[in-house]
């Protein structure tokens, strides 16, 4: 995938609070992280855990400008330095999503009236009258991810949903793009109408109506993503904006890297190494929820004598 340069906007504590400069002396918390595969369990099914990966770039520049630093560069501190991240070399994998099949959890639905009419026939034979009509609404379709990692700069992820979503999802589009670990709603607007003949009996009232069924759905699914590459990372000066240091390194060792030391937030098993045909990866597979309303039209006559 390639991407645009993203400039980090650094917090303005970094590298001054104790939580920060814990990898510099190799202080580690008990509850963190640790080794190239992540094989503790996931947090509790109710924590929302989503690493943020320039965070992570952000450290690992850190790191490598203390080991690297010279007398020269050493008289400008880390904290006046603007940071541009490359990413162009690096790919992201994605596979399809994959939609969990049993129990989706369905709410009431709901009935929401769009248009309602009266036709009065008082004479004494049967009338016929045109009921037609045109009504705009809006449908959401929601993401919710409680496990993965998010990017500032071509995070996007593609969803395609399955059949049965489609078919009940009221005219939802089938494929979705989204940033990767941000929680979204896409909203679409979907045209309803109606053309049809009222038979009205003599003597007697018909309403007829447009009505809708609003159901909310929410179905988990899980996305696998793999990230490869080399990016690069430029220090320049905020103060005059001259260049100051280049580091340029493998995505995988620096994620392997922060797996290590604990870069990561505690119980954030979300990044495994693997390694295909001779490739390493950085690979994340984890659960997270989709929400969307379905809308379903009825046209209702109710006649009154």
């Amino acid at each position: 995938m390639n991407s645009l340069i993203g400039k980090i906007n650094k917090d303005p504590h970094f590298g001054k609070d104790q939580e920060y400069r814990n990898f510099y002396d190799g202080n580690r918390c008990d509850s963190a992280l640790s080794g190239e595969s992540c094989n503790s369990a996931d947090s509790p099914s109710g924590d929302k855990v989503i690493v943020d990966l320039d965070a992570i770039i952000e450290k690992w520049a850190m790191n490598m400008w203390e080991k690297t630093k010279t007398k020269q560069t050493a008289k400008c501190d880390f904290e006046d330095l603007d940071i541009l991240v490359n990413w162009k070399k690096v790919d992201m994998v994605q596979d399809d999503a994959k939609f969990e099949q049993t129990n989706p959890i369905r709410k009431t639905p709901q009935q929401h009236t769009l248009f309602k009419t009266y036709f009065t026939n008082r004479t004494n034979q049967d009338q016929e009258y045109s009921f037609k009509t045109e009504r705009t609404t809006r449908q959401s379709c929601g993401f919710n991810f409680t496990k993965g990692f998010s990017r500032e700069k071509e995070g996007e992820i593609k969803f395609k949903f399955p059949n049965e979503i489609v078919e009940i999802g009221g005219g939802i589009r089938s494929e979705h793009s989204v940033e990767c670990g941000k929680d979204q709603t896409k909203e679409e607007e979907i045209t309803w109408g109606v053309d049809s003949i009222i038979k009205v009996k003599p003597k007697s009232r018909t309403c007829a109506s447009l009505v809708i069924n609003e159901l909310e759905l929410t179905r988990n699914f899980s996305v696998e993503t793999r990230l490869k590459g080399r990016l690069t990372v430029t220090l320049n000066n905020r103060k005059d904006n001259q260049f100051v240091k280049l580091f340029s390194h493998d995505i995988v060792e620096i994620i392997r890297q922060a797996m290590d030391k604990y870069w990561l937030p505690p119980n954030s098993c979300i990044f495994e190494i693997i390694e295909v045909n001779g490739t390493k990866y950085a690979r994340t597979n984890k659960r997270n929820k989709q929400i969307f309303f379905e809308k379903n039209k009825i046209s209702e006559l109710t006649q009154y004598n």
